[in-house]
């Protein structure tokens, strides 16, 4: 039975001399491993062609995956690209709000774009009569104040908690099926980096992988900065 210990002093043998089998390259051809799979064996030499090339497909599905991220990447902001020119173009001729709401429905391809303030939620608080919508309402603030960055969800609960709010600002909205939301994502707005949450912008999709929790939350946060500097300015 082999020793352990033996087998160690071996490994460490031929890692402090790598040129060990170039001064002994006989061996590499008496060298033989048995097969993983069958009763025969095969040369040393056939046995590190089968492992590099096992390395390099591992490797080509990490580059194609790579890939496909940057060209996600690549796409997603030139639609924020041409958002925000069109946000510019739009918004300076019209000054209202609905304009920048359907622009950037269509502009990234969702079922519903909704701004909840904080001001506006406690205007409405003001005029409920029901303690319990008032109640849901001042849930609704604290919930958004401790908002520090982009919430992407495809979380069942979040999207009903939002899905109770979601109309109560100002919204645009168009979705001809009966289907429900599968993915949200949440905005933080502010009037400076770093600033107090003055309100969030919603955005909701019946796509299940809509909104990727993979990809982070960079450029929802350009487009959070973006939107809060034409929606606080209102």
């Amino acid at each position: 039975m082999k020793s352990s210990i033996e087998e160690k002093k071996v490994r460490e043998f031929l890692l402090s001399e790598k040129d060990f089998f170039l001064r002994n390259e006989d061996l590499l051809c008496l060298l033989k491993l048995s097969h993983p799979n069958t009763r025969g064996s095969v040369s040393l030499l056939e046995r590190q062609n089968g492992l590099l090339r096992k390395s390099l497909e591992e490797n080509r599905k990490e580059l194609d995956s790579l890939k496909e991220i940057a060209t996600r990447n690549h796409e997603t902001l030139n639609k924020i690209f041409e958002w925000v020119l069109n946000i510019v173009f739009y918004t300076s001729k019209k000054k209202d709000i609905s304009s920048f709401l359907k622009i950037t429905r269509e502009s990234f391809n969702l079922d519903i774009v909704s701004i909840l303030l904080l001001k506006d939620l406690k205007d409405f608080k003001e005029l409920a009569s029901k303690k319990k919508s008032r109640c849901r309402d001042s849930e609704l603030s604290c919930t958004i104040k401790k908002l520090k960055a982009s919430l992407i969800t495809s979380s069942n609960s979040e999207i009903v908690y939002w899905k109770k709010f979601i109309k109560r600002g100002k919204f645009s909205y168009v979705r001809s099926s009966g289907a429900e939301y599968a993915g949200m994502a949440v905005l933080p707005l502010r009037r400076t980096n770093g600033g107090n949450v003055q309100g969030v912008l919603v955005l909701a999709s019946t796509e299940t992988k809509r909104f990727d929790e993979n990809l982070g939350t960079y450029f929802l946060s350009i487009i959070a900065e973006f939107s809060s500097s034409i929606i606080l300015e209102k």
